[in-house]
């Protein structure tokens, strides 16, 4: 079993464990009613949950279970189909309904769009299934969701900020960092509201005493002041062993449900489930659904190739391709093809794989009419590519997690350095046989131009292909000033270009490399050809790329 799935089986576990004493304020009487705890419990008469048996969840695990089925159903986790899933399972829902979930559930009824103000950290408890989630292969992209599914029932300001430090914990865990490297490295960084640095040392300063009476001393309850130290500290002292972790967690009591899934995550994430007793995962009633569904999302995950579409600013689907590594992603980028060719010419999909290959998740989209896409090719135009662009960005960075980079192919390269100017967090750009002006294309439209003067609109073939075009293509390319663009983007620059390019010549790179700021690089392609037929040139290019990029990107 994988570490990934090791953190949701044990966060599952962790709440099944907590049902018979949850919310028991008395270790005495948990000890008195169950005795040792080893297995599952079915709550006592008068418990909060009268209605669970032995090897069921909480609510809290119910909720995580309904998040789990919903990003399974979609393959991805989408916070507006979530939060819908979430108020539809509530309808009839016959387990427990904290404050934070019937307040939240009444504003949503009145079509507000509010949470709770609970300052409980079960808000915060159930995110292990957004580990699993295909679009969320990032550390910012799985922080970003577990802050937003727990603002949608816990307004709370610590308690979302708890969210976030957990599972960056967890990342860090199954990046292949010791516990005690992931705290330190966390413990040293701002976490809003979050009183990390006060809230561990409290954990800590207890760390020899019997871990039922710190925890006691900590406190039970649920709210943040009481329940983060006292996950902490269970964190800290029995981070080497997953079982007594878990264990020790029920029998000190309180919300044992909300700390006993945060433990299974982050816990179940530096080990594999081999310890824990089996008898557990068979007492378990949902291990065989969710099985299939591990399964079938493991499946997605491996995939290399995903086919996706976005909208772009006109509503039109553009079709894509996000070419993904084995595990996590090192940076994600965007490449842009060439005039009229697509995502899928040889260059484009040749790069995109080789960098794929390296660490690099590589979206290419068919830009709009082309290809696969929606829209008109003749409604399009310069202006309309880097408008694209930004639409491609929004969708990862929405989806997956913000670009790095962004990589274009002769009127796609200009296009990327075009639309890098507004895109302040881009880190790299990298442009392939690039003209300096787009209207370096009237030169390829000469035979249409008059047609397109005097009609306003011309049929005109490219590479054997008939398109249609219109004049506002010709006054758009114009209309666009390099060197003001140029000298105004931050991103580190390399440009590639061949000599002996006789589709766009290489003066043009060394015009792009004048206007432009530094840091910029610049490197000859040798003997390839405009669009890099030869499959070693598209090689040598993603090869360069990565280890350029390799100095900022990490």
């Amino acid at each position: 079993m994988n570490p990934t799935e090791s953190a949701v089986w044990a966060s599952f576990i962790g709440d099944a464990l907590a049902l018979g004493p949850h919310w028991i304020y008395n270790p005495k009487k948990i000890r008195r009613l169950f005795g040792p705890i080893s297995r599952f419990e079915t709550p006592p008469n008068g418990s909060y949950h009268p209605n669970r048996i032995a090897g069921q969840f909480t609510h809290y695990g119910d909720q995580t279970l309904w998040m789990l089925d919903q990003i399974h159903r979609e393959g991805a986790f989408h916070m507006s189909s979530w939060k819908a899933r979430w108020q539809e399972e509530l309808l009839d829902y016959d387990g427990y309904l904290d404050s934070a979930t019937k307040v939240t559930q009444q504003a949503l009824q009145k079509g507000l769009n509010t949470a709770s103000e609970s300052n409980d950290l079960a808000g915060a408890a159930r995110i292990a299934p957004l580990l699993l989630a295909p679009n969320l292969l990032s550390e910012s992209a799985r922080v970003e969701a577990a802050r937003a599914q727990t603002a949608m029932t816990h307004g709370d300001a610590q308690v979302i900020d708890a969210a976030e430090y957990f599972m960056r914990l967890t990342c860090r865990i199954l990046a292949g960092e010791s516990m005690n490297q992931a705290m330190a490295h966390l413990r040293g960084r701002s976490f809003g509201d979050l009183p990390l640095e006060a809230w561990t040392q409290q954990a800590e300063d207890l760390l020899q005493m019997d871990t039922t009476k710190a925890l006691v001393k900590l406190g039970l309850n649920c709210h943040m002041e009481q329940c983060f130290p006292s996950t902490m500290y269970l964190l800290l002292k029995h981070g080497d062993d997953l079982q007594e972790a878990l264990l020790e967690n029920v029998m000190a009591g309180g919300d044992s449900a909300a700390r006993g899934m945060i433990l299974g995550m982050v816990l179940g994430a530096r080990h594999t489930l081999a310890p824990l007793p089996s008898l557990w995962l068979e007492q378990m009633e949902k291990t065989a659904e969710i099985q299939v569904q591990l399964n079938d999302l493991r499946r997605t995950q491996q995939e290399p190739s995903r086919k996706l579409e976005f909208p772009n600013a006109q509503g039109d689907m553009l079709a894509a391709r996000l070419e993904h590594p084995e595990g996590e992603a090192r940076a994600f980028a965007v490449f842009a093809h060439c005039f009229t060719c697509g995502k899928d010419i040889a260059a484009a999909s040749r790069i995109s794989r080789a960098l794929s290959k390296q660490g690099y998740a590589v979206l290419r989209f068919d830009f709009t009419g082309l290809g696969n896409s929606d829209g008109d090719f003749s409604n399009s135009s310069f202006s309309s590519n880097i408008e694209d662009l930004i639409a491609a960005v929004g969708f990862l960075k929405e989806q997956y997690t913000a670009p790095d980079l962004l990589v274009g192919h002769s009127l796609g390269g200009a296009a990327v350095l075009a639309a890098a100017t507004q895109l302040p967090d881009l880190k790299g750009v990298v442009t392939i046989g690039a003209p300096y002006e787009a209207s370096h294309l009237r030169e390829l439209l000469k035979p249409a131009i008059p047609e397109l003067e005097a009609k306003g609109d011309a049929e005109i073939d490219l590479a054997g292909r008939s398109f249609h075009l219109k004049k506002q293509f010709l006054d758009d390319i114009d209309a666009h000033k390099p060197e003001e663009l140029l000298k105004d983007m931050r991103a580190d620059l390399l440009i590639f270009h061949s000599p002996v390019d006789t589709v766009v010549p290489i003066n043009n790179a060394g015009n792009i490399f004048s206007a432009a700021k530094h840091p910029k690089s610049f490197i000859s392609l040798n003997q390839a050809d405009h669009l890099l037929q030869k499959s070693a040139d598209s090689q040598s290019v993603a090869d360069m790329i990565a280890a350029w990029a390799g100095r900022f990107v990490e």
